[in-house]
């Protein structure tokens, strides 16, 4: 037998690997031997960065924002330098994140309330999970976005977006 059964607090989640969701609290699965069982929550937005060698090498290339549409989806982001207290005179940056999700569109909003440090990504490349089809649209503050791809196996729609303050994406089902 290869079948577990997975054991998962109760409501909506998302498998890490393929897009997919699942409901707590119990699943059987058959997970394959390479692929270790992750889950996301539903309503995460999780931040991530390239991979470096080392604490004080800069990323390079976009901040990456894999966000899982559900209820009280919100998330943050909080970088200092790391290696001074500069941030406590005020020298970092948070980002907050929200998105908004019903079945006509998906709201995705990023602020950034304190910023006087000086982030190291130029682009944002954001993956929406949760989109059982193509979407009709994807509308920011300036007009429909074009340059969007969507992943039929993985119900996902990616989007790359130069980096600003503040923005709003919304996509319409």
């Amino acid at each position: 037998a290869t079948e577990r059964r997975l054991y998962l607090p109760p409501g909506l989640w998302y498998d890490f690997w393929t897009g997919k969701t699942v409901r707590g609290p119990t699943q059987n699965m058959d997970p394959p031997l390479n692929a270790l069982p992750v889950f996301v929550r539903a309503g995460a937005i999780i931040p991530q960065a390239p991979v470096v060698q080392f604490t004080s090498e800069v990323p390079k290339g976009p901040l990456e924002l894999l966000v899982y549409p559900g209820s009280d989806c919100r998330g943050s982001l909080y970088q200092d330098d790391g290696n001074t207290l500069a941030y406590q005179h005020g020298e970092f940056l948070r980002v907050q994140f929200t998105c908004d999700s019903n079945s006509e569109s998906l709201k995705f909003t990023f602020s950034t309330p304190q910023a006087q440090y000086k982030a190291w990504w130029t682009t944002i490349k954001a993956t929406f999970f949760g989109l059982s089809r193509r979407p009709q649209q994807l509308l920011s503050g300036k007009g429909v976005v074009q340059g969007w791809g969507y992943d039929a196996e993985r119900g996902s729609v990616t989007i790359t977006l130069p980096a600003s303050p503040q923005g709003e994406i919304v996509i319409t089902r």
